[in-house]
């Protein structure tokens, strides 16, 4: 189960489930209210997953495609020390959801997706793995 990649060109494949991910910042921040650009952003800190999460790396390419690295003040992998570090407004960070502490930003130009395959090989695609696979594409 990963993102879409080259490295399972020998794998059949389905799509898992995709989510809308969106840059979100304190409840209480500034910025919350105001439409703005991803670039606009560019002078704030961020609250990043880890260094080789898919999160991270979807947030880098966003904001270099508009010119700037974000200034990354914290790496962290567990999702409710990411709630609350944005929550208590150190920086901005991605998500698929909010909190009360949390709101989403209006970022005009910030359109981005997380989508999660399954991969599998057709040979092993019988007997309980076929089971298996046949419950997560009813889900």
């Amino acid at each position: 189960i990963d993102e879409k990649a080259d490295v399972y060109s020998d794998f059949d494949n389905f799509e898992l489930s995709t989510l809308q991910i969106r840059l979100k910042a304190s409840a209480k921040s500034p910025l919350w209210n105001q439409k703005l650009t991803l670039r606009q952003l560019s002078t704030q800190q961020f609250i990043s997953w880890g260094e080789q999460s898919n999160m991270h790396k979807i947030l880098l390419r966003a904001c270099n495609n508009v010119g700037f690295t974000p200034n990354i003040i914290v790496h962290s992998n567990d999702i409710e020390c990411n709630e609350r570090l944005i929550g208590s407004g150190i920086g901005i960070g991605l998500g698929s959801a909010t909190t009360k502490r949390t709101a989403f930003l209006d970022i005009s130009d910030f359109d981005e997706r997380y989508t999660v395959y399954c991969y599998y090989k057709a040979q092993s695609n019988y007997g309980n793995v076929e089971h298996f696979l046949n419950f997560l594409k009813s889900k």
